[in-house]
């Protein structure tokens, strides 16, 4: 069995236009991705279908991490995103990809 995996991991809040990542909605039947880079937090996600989600908790119970993250991590992660797909995100999203822009000229 094969499945599209699509790793979000450095383009969350940094891509699409409320910082959703590159991947649209249904690209992929499993996005993973990372707090610890533009959320500036710690931890890890995975988004996917609820079938994707009882197939992969019924396959790889060992490999999933089921230990809750500390609330003041969760409380930065869930303000990082509220600000990241707001308009303060999109204006942080031009101010970096101008920068990188200027950094590759």
């Amino acid at each position: 069995r094969s499945f599209a995996v699509a790793d979000e991991a450095h383009a969350t809040l940094c891509y699409g236009t409320r910082g959703e990542g590159l991947a649209p909605h249904g690209f992929a039947d499993i996005c993973v991705g990372t707090l610890s880079k533009a959320v500036g937090a710690h931890g890890g996600f995975v988004t996917c279908s609820r079938d994707m989600k009882q197939y992969l908790l019924s396959t790889m119970r060992g490999l999933v991490f089921s230990t809750a993250l500390p609330i003041p991590v969760i409380a930065a992660a869930s303000t990082a995103v509220r600000i990241g797909t707001g308009e303060e995100g999109e204006e942080l999203r031009r101010r970096l990809h101008a920068n990188a822009r200027s950094l590759r000229s």
